[in-house]
């Protein structure tokens, strides 16, 4: 279920520094409340764990859905398939580095 909230997950542990920053743990998921903390992309975000509201390096952590698991779903080997790209029409070109293809059917696959 969204409950409209983006979320992280922890790669690393990163101890704050100074009061106003978030101690964490690699795995633990963290409620992401603004990517522009600091009205300008420096590289901190302000999230929300367990109660406490803090800033923290976006370094440390990979987006992630709100149990954990990843935003882009695992490839299945069994059900992949080798696509030579330029003979795949472009679709549309969706999130920062995927787009969609349409034959045989829509298909997703990386930008680059």
């Amino acid at each position: 279920m969204d409950d409209g909230f983006n979320y992280c997950i922890a790669l690393y542990d990163y101890e704050a520094t100074c009061p106003e920053e978030l101690t964490f743990v690699e795995n633990q998921v963290i409620k992401l409340v603004n990517k522009n903390p600091h009205d300008v992309d420096d590289g901190w975000w302000e999230g929300n764990l367990d109660g406490v509201t803090g800033l923290f390096p976006s370094l440390v952590v990979e987006e992630c859905r709100p149990n954990g698991q990843p935003l882009t779903p695992e490839v299945n080997p069994e059900r992949a398939h080798r696509v030579e790209l330029n003979h795949v029409p472009l679709a549309e070109k969706i999130e920062n580095s995927w787009q969609t293809g349409l034959e045989p059917g829509v298909s997703v696959f990386p930008a680059h």
